[in-house]
C-alpha cells in the first residue's frame, strides 16, 4: 500500500484531520446534518473500511514497524506448505484453525492479514452501532483512537480478534445471553487471555459494586510495591496465564524491544482515565446504568489485576485485556448521562483530546 513508515504517519495524520474536522465542526452544525454526522451509517462504513485497509494491507515484511507480523506470516507459510498442526496441542485452537481454513483455501499472507483485519475492525463497527445507534461514529471514533487499537491490529493479530468478539459479545448481553457465550468462547479460542476479562464481566454482572472495585484498585496500587512477587508466583498458577505470562512475569523476556522494566507510572496514569471518568458520572452526576456499571466494574476488575504485576516486561500486554475496553466507559455517559449541557462541544472535545493524548503517548 505504502512503505511501511511512511503508511503509519499517513494513518495516524489521516485519522487526525477526521477527528479535528470532527470536533471543529460537530457542535455548529445544523440537527440534521449533526445527526448523519455522529450517527451516520454510511461514515460509519467508511471509517471501518479506511482501518481495515491501513491495517490489512501492509508491507508486513518490515519487523522494525510491524514487529509480529513477520512471525505471523511465517507460521501461516508453514501451513500454506500443507503442514498440519496437532490442534490438542496448539494454544489458541480458533485462531488456528482459522489460518488453517485461509491456508487450505490458498490464500496468500496478503489475503489472510486481510481477512485478520476484518474479523478485528467489523466485530468493532457493529459494537458501535449497537452501543449507540443515533451516535455510532462517536463511539467508533473513540474506539479506533486508542492508543492500543493499530498495534493490536498488525502486531498483537489474535489478542486484538479476541477482544473485539469479546466486546462485541459484552454489548450483546443485555439482548441475548446465549449471543453472550457464544462470542465470548469464540474470543477465548482465539486468544485464552480474553477469559480474564470475560469472567470479570460475569462476575460484574452477579455483583455489581462499584464501591468494591474501586477500592481493590486503589488498594493494589502499594501492594504491587510490597507483594509483586507473591502475586507472579500466583498468576502462573493459573493454567491459561501461565501458558504464556512465564517469560514475562519471571523477566526473561526482551525488554530491549518492549516497555521497561519497573512500576509503570505512566502506564497506571493511562488506566486511571477511564475510572476518573466514570468515578466523576458515577459519584458526582450521580449517573446510574446498567451495562455502564457492569463495563465499569470489569475494567476495574481486570485492570487491577494489570496493576499489581506492573512491574514485569510486556506488561503493557496485560494492560490491554481491561484497556479494550477504556473508549467505552469514557464515551458512555457523555452519550447518555441525561443533562450534559453543551453536549456536542464536549463530545468534539472529548475526540479530539483523547486522541491528542494517544499520539503523545
Amino acid at each position: 500500500m505504502f512503505e511501511a513508515h511512511a503508511q503509519v504517519y499517513i494513518y495516524r495524520i489521516t485519522l487526525l484531520v477526521v477527528v479535528f474536522l470532527f470536533a471543529l465542526l460537530l457542535p455548529f452544525s445544523r440537527p440534521d446534518v449533526r445527526r448523519g454526522i455522529v450517527g451516520g451509517r454510511g461514515l460509519l462504513f467508511l471509517l471501518s473500511l479506511f482501518c481495515i485497509c491501513f491495517i490489512g494491507i501492509r508491507d508486513w515484511r518490515v519487523e522494525e514497524v510491524f514487529v509480529d507480523s513477520v512471525r505471523y506470516a511465517a507460521s501461516y507459510l508453514f501451513y500454506l506448505s500443507g503442514y498440519v498442526p496437532n490442534m490438542g496441542e496448539v494454544k489458541d485452537v480458533g485462531y488456528e484453525s482459522f489460518a488453517l481454513f485461509c491456508a487450505n483455501l490458498g490464500l496468500s499472507v496478503d489475503v489472510f492479514f486481510l481477512l485478520c483485519a476484518c474479523l478485528y475492525v467489523v466485530p468493532l463497527a457493529v459494537v458501535a452501532r449497537r452501543l449507540s445507534p443515533g451516535h455510532c461514529v462517536v463511539v467508533f471514533l473513540m474506539i479506533i483512537t486508542s492508543m492500543s487499537f493499530y498495534n493490536y491490529g498488525v502486531n498483537g493479530i489474535r489478542n486484538g480478534i479476541a477482544t473485539s468478539l469479546l466486546l462485541l459479545a459484552i454489548v450483546n448481553y443485555q439482548r441475548s445471553k446465549l449471543s453472550f457465550w457464544v462470542l465470548a468462547v469464540l474470543g477465548a479460542l482465539f486468544h485464552k487471555s480474553v477469559l480474564l476479562p470475560m469472567l470479570a464481566y460475569v462476575v460484574a454482572d452477579r455483583l455489581p459494586k462499584v464501591k468494591w472495585y474501586a477500592a481493590a484498585w486503589l488498594l493494589a496500587i502499594p501492594l504491587s510495591f510490597v507483594a509483586f512477587q507473591v502475586f507472579s508466583e500466583w498468576l502462573l498458577g493459573i493454567s491459561f496465564i501461565a501458558d504464556r505470562a512465564e517469560n514475562y512475569l519471571t523477566g526473561e523476556a526482551d525488554a530491549d524491544k518492549f516497555s521497561q522494566v519497573g512500576f509503570r507510572y505512566d502506564f497506571l496514569l493511562y488506566s486511571a482515565m477511564p475510572i476518573v471518568v466514570g468515578a466523576y458520572f458515577y459519584f458526582k452526576r450521580h449517573f446510574r446504568d446498567v451495562a455502564y456499571e457492569r463495563l465499569l466494574c470489569c475494567y476495574l476488575m481486570a485492570n487491577t489485576v494489570w496493576v499489581v504485576i506492573n512491574q514485569v516486561p510486556y506488561s503493557n500486554r496485560f494492560a490491554y485485556l481491561s484497556w479494550f475496553l477504556m473508549p467505552l466507559i469514557i464515551v458512555y455517559p457523555f452519550v447518555y448521562c441525561p443533562g450534559i449541557h453543551y453536549r456536542y462541544s464536549k463530545i468534539g472535545l472529548l475526540l479530539l483530546g483523547y486522541y491528542v493524548f494517544t499520539l503523545i503517548v
